[in-house]
């Protein structure tokens, strides 16, 4: 790379670190050709580091990942709508986590949602024993469910701990409704069944 073809970029840094590269190079007797380069390296590092999440607008060091079109199918699932205008849109590797994660789940959700819908119409309007669908799904004879036990609508795991029921008129389950409302809309028809 030649150091005259590096001048153009003098346009996109700032002009306090001119300034400062300038004193710094009369200072320690540094030539011309040298402070390109400082200035260059010094400015290639601090673009390659100020990478900005496009979901939670932190700063990425060096752990981000490029939001691309598979990603963005991602977010479009999770009903999550961002307008990537940047040139490199990219996410920190908590919020790729994160969406991770989220989609995980309402996969999840949404498998069990398709299992439960089959058993609708033969239930017609009779509420539906989740426990029954629990052991067809799992098929197995020697598992054991009582009536204490409650089947959690969303990923069909047997709960024998204390549960959150959509029924109650509590904060907390109203809040959770509202979330369920807004991310997950397909699955407002089985909560109404169940």
């Amino acid at each position: 790379v030649r150091i005259s073809s590096l001048k153009p970029t003098l346009v996109s840094i700032p002009l306090p670190l001119i300034y400062f590269c300038g004193h710094f190079r009369r200072q320690l007797h540094i030539s011309e050709k040298s402070e390109w380069c400082i200035l260059c390296i010094y400015f290639l590092k601090m673009e390659s580091c100020n990478k900005i999440c496009r979901l939670c607008f932190n700063k990425c060091d060096r752990n981000f990942e490029a939001i691309e079109k598979i990603t963005m199918d991602i977010l479009d699932v999770l009903l999550i709508k961002i307008n990537v205008v940047s040139k490199e849109p990219v996410m920190c590797t908590n919020c790729a986590e994160i969406i991770q994660n989220c989609f995980e789940f309402k996969s999840t959700c949404l498998c069990t949602h398709n299992y439960i819908v089959r058993f609708v119409n033969e239930k017609e309007n009779s509420k539906l024993d989740l426990r029954e669908i629990y052991l067809s799904k799992k098929g197995h004879e020697d598992i054991e469910v009582s009536k204490a036990d409650t089947v959690c609508g969303f990923c069909m795991s047997l709960l024998k701990s204390p549960f959150l029921s959509l029924d109650n008129k509590d904060e907390d389950v109203t809040l959770v409704k509202m979330m369920i409302n807004k991310c997950f809309p397909e699955l407002l028809s089985l909560a109404r069944i169940l």
